[in-house]
């Protein structure tokens, strides 16, 4: 699902989410308020959302991917509670200009898979931030779109990652398909 957000002169920002996720009360005010606590770090590409589940605990398959570094950017980051991310699955507030010149594969209704991959590309050399209040609740289990082999494939061998952290990426994929494989008490 997409749908603008910005001033009466016409939106600047596109809202992408699954059609399953209810957005909680606040959630995308929440989104749009923090525009205005990003002073002083780069501009973001894209904000994001949490999706939890029905009892408010986060929902880990569908969690952001999180920039490891800088740290400087990411204690700057949290002293305005937001967190620096390099992809998320959604739901994510993205620039419209950005949205436009590369719409996501599938458009509006991009697949979780397709939405990661996406968001990795566009914040390969941009800024985009993890925005804990904006919370959207699955009403049931979701899958994790890493784990689909071909979305892992088109991460790791697609234009989102480059050079080394196409290494880490890879490892990351690995881990991530062995806790899942281990259970929920690992």
């Amino acid at each position: 699902m997409a749908e603008g957000i910005g001033t009466a002169a016409g939106p600047e920002w596109i809202l992408f989410h699954d059609r399953s996720l209810e957005p909680r009360l606040g959630a995308t005010e929440a989104l749009a308020a923090a525009l205005e606590r990003v002073a002083g770090l780069p501009e973001p590409a894209l904000l994001a959302g949490v999706v939890v589940d029905g009892g408010g605990l986060v929902d880990r398959s569908r969690a952001a991917w999180y920039r490891r570094a800088p740290t400087e950017l990411a204690m700057a980051a949290a002293e305005v509670r937001l967190l620096p991310i390099r992809a998320t699955a959604g739901p994510a507030l993205v620039r419209r200009s950005l949205a436009e010149a590369d719409p996501p594969p599938g458009g509006a209704r991009a697949e979780p898979g397709a939405m990661l991959e996406w968001t990795a590309r566009l914040l390969r050399d941009r800024a985009g931030y993890l925005v804990p209040e904006a919370e959207f609740v699955a009403p049931a289990p979701l899958r994790d779109p890493a784990l689909d082999p071909r979305t892992a494939a088109r991460l790791v061998t697609g234009g989102a990652f480059t050079g080394t952290d196409r290494i880490r990426v890879g490892a990351e994929l690995i881990e991530r398909a062995r806790r899942r494989a281990r259970g929920p008490a690992s």
